[in-house]
């Protein structure tokens, strides 16, 4: 296993970032402006099975866009079948919180197989922000709408759960 570190393959050719940009759920959410623009603050990074994204407890301000692949997550640094929560959807992104708040991450992810994920560091989004502020304003706006998604749907569930006790 791995840690995001020696990875398969890392490229921040733009033209190939922005053909996996349009790959992920935020590529049909940008104008092709937007995407153009963004694809220049992503890096795309190939992980093999096993590989480590990240491990629970850690602070590396990062946010993911899984392009191909599998990504698993697991609620211990251990990463045992008991601890599996599930895994991140194909197309979506990962990692929200830990990259807007600088937080510890609260889970740890692993690539099952071999994947193909964007990221983008907050150093970059940082540079966003000064070049590019409406750009990194809408994809804000896109943030918070998905957690806020997130947020609800788990509120649903609870809520579900205490009316059937």
């Amino acid at each position: 296993m791995h840690c995001m570190g020696p990875v398969l393959f890392c490229s921040m050719d733009r033209g190939t970032i922005l053909s996996r940009l349009e790959q992920t759920k935020w590529g049909a959410m940008l104008t092709c402006e937007e995407r153009v623009i963004f694809s220049d603050y992503l890096f795309l990074v190939e992980l093999e099975k096993d590989d480590i994204v990240y491990i629970k407890g850690e602070i590396d301000r990062f946010m993911g866009f899984l392009v191909s692949g599998q990504l698993d997550v697991y609620s211990s640094l251990v990463m045992a079948p008991d601890d599996w929560v599930g895994l991140v959807p194909i197309k979506n992104t990962f990692g929200h919180v830990s990259f807007l708040t600088g937080t510890p991450r609260a889970s740890s992810v692993i690539s099952k197989k071999d994947t193909s994920l964007l990221i983008l560091r907050h150093q970059s989004f940082s540079v966003l922000k000064k070049t590019r502020p409406e750009v990194a304003l809408r994809l804000m706006d896109i943030v918070v709408n998905e957690l806020s998604a997130f947020a609800k749907t788990e509120l649903s569930l609870l809520v579900d759960y205490i009316d059937s006790e």
